[in-house]
């Protein structure tokens, strides 16, 4: 008798389980959806997360919540998102600086991204772009080498942040080139686009996307981009590889979305196929992926993780190469 109240209880005990994982999804979301950002108000990733915020909110009925946590190299945000409850109310917006990069930079590094985070959903590529002062007296990338090299270490490069891909992308310019810029660090883009503008900082390697007005209206020059092909908002622009420096590593980014770690998968999942069709949408893909200048590349949780294996591993090799750490 014992034995058989045994498997009983066993039974209801799974049942409740298997209960709780669908009602899980089924019942979910059960309020607003916060979605961390690592960058202030108003760029492009910021204004990317408030639209698909409010596309969430249309979709479930339920608020969304943009949460901003800028600084640190990308830390805490990440911290944040470490310590928010797994349940799929709290999302995190993520590029391989977060997940790839950091983690070879900083000796101790307080969240740990294969303990800490459930990817979601990939969102698409960014291509670095070399983009100079319009006051430097060159139009291409040759040029612009025989004057940095004419002038070695008399002039500035500016990047989001020490240990961000424009820093690895200008390190590994100089590299190969031979040329000596001096490193400006800010704490956002939009005050490092003003100063390339401004020739404050004369180059500068981030991904079109927020630079192209800048670009059209004549304030900065885009002389190369780190692609296969050239880019449809900016056809003019060479790659890198036809300016004669395709063996260039542009250190690429990808931008993605992560949940907390215990996150269940079909919550996980809801979200994943959610988000996807907000971005496929014609009308939302035009305005937020390409009009971003963002190669789109729309992926769930488990395509995601491949990539992150394979990224890990890159930038395992690249920060030994370069040589770059931050503690």
């Amino acid at each position: 008798m014992r034995t058989c109240w045994k498997v009983l209880l066993s039974v209801a005990f799974c049942l409740a389980a298997l209960g709780g994982n669908t009602a899980s999804s089924q019942g979910f979301p059960r309020g607003p959806i916060r979605i961390i950002v690592p960058f202030p108000a108003g760029g492009a990733t910021d204004v990317q997360m408030r639209a698909l915020g409010q596309k969430l909110a249309e979709s479930w009925g339920q608020a969304s919540i943009i949460d901003n946590r800028p600084g640190g190299n990308m830390v805490i945000a990440a911290e944040a998102a470490a310590k928010a409850p797994a349940d799929g109310q709290t999302l995190v917006f993520t590029t391989d600086s977060m997940i790839s990069i950091n983690p070879y930079l900083y000796s101790k590094l307080s969240y740990v991204p294969d303990r800490d985070f459930a990817p979601v959903t990939l969102i698409g590529f960014t291509n670095t772009s070399l983009m100079i002062s319009a006051d430097l007296p060159v139009s291409n990338v040759r040029e612009f080498i025989d004057l940095m090299k004419s002038r070695p270490g008399k002039f500035n490069y500016g990047t989001f942040g020490t240990g961000t891909n424009g820093h690895f992308a200008a390190e590994m310019f100089k590299a190969a080139t031979g040329t000596d810029l001096v490193h400006v660090p800010f704490k956002g883009g939009a005050p490092m686009l003003q100063a390339l503008a401004a020739n404050e900082v004369q180059a500068i390697f981030i991904g079109p996307g927020t630079a192209i007005p800048l670009i059209r209206s004549g304030k900065i020059k885009a002389i190369g981009i780190y692609s296969d092909r050239r880019h449809s908002l900016l056809p003019s622009v060479p790659t890198m590889t036809e300016a004669g420096y395709g063996h260039i590593d542009g250190a690429n980014a990808w931008w993605g979305i992560m949940a907390p770690a215990g996150t269940p998968r079909d919550v996980v999942l809801k979200l994943s196929d959610e988000i996807i069709r907000i971005f496929s949408a014609a009308d939302f893909r035009e305005k937020y992926l390409i009009g971003f200048a963002l190669e789109p590349a729309l992926s769930g949780p488990d395509k995601f993780a491949e990539l992150l294996r394979a990224d890990r591993e890159k930038w395992a090799r690249q920060t030994r190469a370069v040589n770059i750490r931050l503690d």
